[in-house]
């Protein structure tokens, strides 16, 4: 780089102008000599005393080191990075500067700042963009699983009644219904979850559980799905008791889409089988299907989001899908520590699902067994509370049918009142979201 130097006397005026200071700041030796060497100052700089700062340091410390704007005799700016020093000989004699030009770092760093700032910008309104989904999301899950949950109850109370069941036509289309509400329920969920995985907002609340109780409710469900669907259903299960160390609800979620896609994906004449077993210190669940399969260049993908392991059918077949369902599977069992593998041996030749979750270290299993306890509601007094008149007639007459004895409290107020006046209550059933 070009360094100016230049000299002052004790009053700041220039005694002397090098060919490098003529070439940085513009002005000749001859127009400078007997000048301020504040004229290469910015108008504000000179203002504020910034020139006669510089020297009073300079006088106090014997150096002054100095980075600022300063102005060209074109009226341009540059970036100056200087050192001023005073010089003495008994006495101060004055004070010698030199100087060069730093524009190019000065606008890098500025770039840099910016690009920082950008980026925190970004950052910012990326939050914010992620809270305004998760709130969408919340607000879009409330709206479409109310009315499905009002469908799903008044349909378990049709397939309930005396009536219904003397119906066989009313009975499968019944169970029709809830089969659809409840794909539709996991779809909700599903979208949900995959939205808080990408964030990492995907929770657990594990415990020791045995894996196969756990899933009882599953393979009751896959058992009815594929009696109706003329598929063969079978459960070989460890005979030891396997225990982890696991989240219930989220490995029933990871097993029920193991479990809905293979029955979505074999058809009548087909088997499906869940086996169960100790390998090591992992326990191991696979389901086997005989349906569709995986062709080998797909396998690689069946765990990608929006991959559905292959060409789909047409929408028209009905056996499409979101795409999201193995891919959430994949993210909760990896929370949990575990794998989750997929093998198919091609298309039309079924595929295998294995479920691979680590065995809980702990022996002492008698806890478990105490916590096993009546699930039977008949005789209970419950306060049931919602907003919603539709809700709490449909969720009475549920309970009802289980033997509950039902204290209705159509909103927050009239529940305080109810709860007061009503003696011996044994639980309270609350909506959260009520306004």
């Amino acid at each position: 780089p070009d360094f100016a130097i230049m000299t002052m006397d004790e009053g700041g005026l220039v005694t002397s102008w090098s060919a490098g200071a003529e070439r940085l700041f513009g002005y000749m030796e001859s127009e400078m000599l007997g000048q301020p060497a504040g004229l290469i100052f910015t108008p504000e700089d000179r203002a504020n005393g910034a020139p006669q700062q510089e020297m009073r340091t300079a006088l106090e410390t014997d150096r002054a080191l100095d980075e600022r704007w300063h102005q060209r005799k074109d009226g341009s700016t540059i970036f100056v990075s200087g050192i001023m020093s005073s010089m003495r000989l008994g006495r101060l004699k004055g004070f010698a500067k030199i100087a060069r030009d730093v524009t190019a770092r000065k606008q890098e760093e500025a770039s840099k700042s910016e690009a920082l700032s950008s980026a925190v910008q970004d950052a910012a309104m990326a939050e914010q963009a992620s809270h305004q989904k998760d709130e969408f999301l919340a607000v879009m899950s409330h709206e479409l699983k109310h009315p499905l949950n009002l469908i799903q109850v008044n349909t378990q109370l049709l397939l309930a009644s005396g009536e219904t069941k003397n119906l066989p036509v009313a009975m499968k289309i019944g169970r029709t219904i809830q089969s659809c509400v409840r794909s539709q329920a996991r779809i909700i969920n599903d979208l949900m979850d995959i939205s808080r995985a990408g964030m990492g907002k995907l929770k657990i609340n594990a415990s020791a559980l045995y894996l196969e109780e756990t899933l009882t409710s599953s393979f009751a469900w896959a058992r009815d799905e594929c009696e109706g669907k003329g598929i063969a259903f079978s459960a070989d299960l460890s005979a030891e008791p396997l225990l982890v160390h696991a989240d219930p609800v989220r490995i029933e979620q990871v097993v029920m889409n193991l479990l809905t896609n293979a029955v979505k994906f074999t058809g009548a004449g087909g088997s499906i089988r869940v086996h169960t077993q100790r390998q090591g210190e992992d326990a191991v669940l696979t389901v086997a299907d005989t349906g569709r399969g995986i062709a080998s260049q797909y396998l690689a993908e069946v765990f990608e989001l929006y991959k559905q392991g292959g060409p789909q059918p047409s929408a028209g077949d009905g056996d499409g899908g979101m795409g999201i369902g193995l891919a959430l599977a994949r993210d909760i069992v990896g929370l949990h520590g575990g794998h989750l593998d997929a093998a198919s041996p091609g298309p039309g030749l079924g595929a295998t699902f294995t479920l691979r979750l680590p065995i809980h270290a702990r022996t002492d299993f008698g806890g478990l067994d105490a916590l096993e306890e009546s699930t039977s509601l008949q005789g209970l007094r419950i306060l049931h509370v919602d907003d919603s008149a539709d809700t709490l007639d449909t969720f009475g007459m549920l309970l009802e049918l289980e033997g509950v004895n039902v204290v209705p409290a159509l909103g927050g107020r009239e529940a305080l009142r109810l709860a007061e006046a009503t003696p011996a209550l044994d639980l309270i059933l609350s909506d959260l979201g009520m306004p």
